[in-house]
């Protein structure tokens, strides 16, 4: 079976409104005096990304496609860029712009393994553009 992607046009999340945070994996036990301690309650980690995208109207319709018959309706996991740090200009240690041989900057790529949480939400913001809300689990 192969993994698919989340279509480009539909993946460029908003900067505003968006949030990554982990999910704690630890089980805290208390203790009759001093600090709890903590042990691991599960060997992975995954985190919670929830995000928006804008889109025109007609797009609507290719994510609920993607939804429906390219996930399962969220039950297949899916790769989208990392709003964080994909198309980012690499930099070394002295934040001086890496190129390639041509003087093409160099930028990078960063794909996450996702499952959808919960199913998007639409709402129309103004004219043929709508703004559809996202919550994702990444998987490690």
């Amino acid at each position: 079976m192969t993994v698919p992607t989340m279509p480009a046009e539909l993946s460029k999340i908003l900067q505003s409104g968006f949030t990554r945070e982990h999910v704690d994996t630890r089980y805290r036990l208390e203790t009759e005096t001093g600090p709890p301690s903590f042990r691991r309650r599960h060997a992975v980690r995954t985190s919670r990304l929830q995000g928006q995208i804008r889109v025109e109207r007609g797009l609507t319709l290719r994510l609920d496609r993607f939804w429906e018959e390219i996930i399962g309706y969220g039950t297949s996991p899916f790769y989208m860029p990392d709003p964080l740090l994909d198309g980012r200009d690499l930099t070394d240690d002295n934040d001086v712009l890496l190129t390639d041989d041509n003087d093409v900057v160099l930028s990078d790529t960063r794909t996450l393994l996702c499952l959808m949480s919960s199913p998007h939400s639409v709402s129309a913001v103004a004219g043929d553009t709508c703004l559809v809300s996202l919550s994702l689990v990444v998987l490690p």
